[in-house]
């Protein structure tokens, strides 16, 4: 199979915008809060690129901070950093799910934990429309 033909490269690599995937390889995907390091722009089309290599009937699920706007950060854990995070609604990540062609999209929401960063926590599932044989 194609995925198999990708496991087999010793250094593949790609980003969110680009995977380096054949169209309908995999079978789902699960991304959790690496989304809101890319532009609003580039979250939609990640969303785009996650649907062409997902197989038809493959499922969706991501994570995300809920908010408005986007956060700098020039430290973490008292370490220095540049680090950029923009965050998103979650009827914003349902409607770049559903222009991608994902259907079934739901997305549900949680107040953070104590020890976590203080925004919202979304998570939004979907799959890519099946195929019916006519």
């Amino acid at each position: 199979s194609s995925l198999k033909s990708a496991q087999r490269e010793s250094n593949l690599q790609g980003t969110m915008l680009s995977l380096p995937l054949p169209a309908n390889t995999l079978r789902g995907i699960v991304s959790f809060y690496a989304i809101i390091h890319l532009t609003r722009a580039e979250a939609a089309m990640a969303l785009q690129e996650f649907a062409r290599v997902l197989q038809p009937g493959g499922f969706l699920l991501l994570a995300f901070h809920g908010g408005e706007g986007e956060i700098h950060s020039s430290e973490w854990f008292g370490q220095p950093v540049a680090i950029d995070v923009t965050l998103f609604e979650g009827e914003e990540m349902e409607q770049y799910a559903r222009q991608a062609g994902l259907c079934d999209v739901e997305v549900v929401e949680r107040p953070p934990y104590a020890f976590e960063y203080q925004s919202r926590r979304l998570y939004l599932s979907a799959r890519v429309i099946p195929r019916f044989l006519s």
